[in-house]
């Protein structure tokens, strides 16, 4: 279950970084640099939860950083569609 973890941490890493080299080659410089400064903090803390046998503080940042990680992705999913789309739907 473990090795899942971090094959799958290695996974989403790969995705972040392309996710956020699209927003950098699209100007959206912002929010390249805080997905990728989210994802490498997430892997920190991964790395920090691993290595120091899982203590809570670790674990629970760990946690956190995965949510601010989603809200960062969704963030940038949004200001990418209200630049797309600007005016044609009205949430955005």
């Amino acid at each position: 279950l473990q090795t899942l973890h971090r094959l799958g941490g290695l996974a989403v890493l790969a995705c972040v970084g392309w996710a956020a080299l699209g927003l950098y080659r699209r100007g959206r410089y912002a929010a390249a640099m805080v997905i990728v400064a989210v994802a490498l903090a997430q892997t920190a803390l991964g790395l920090a939860t691993a290595l120091h046998g899982a203590p809570l503080g670790a674990a629970v940042a760990h946690n956190g950083f995965g949510a601010a990680l989603v809200a960062a992705l969704l963030w940038s999913a949004r200001g990418a569609r209200s630049a797309t789309h600007a005016g044609s739907y009205a949430w955005s």
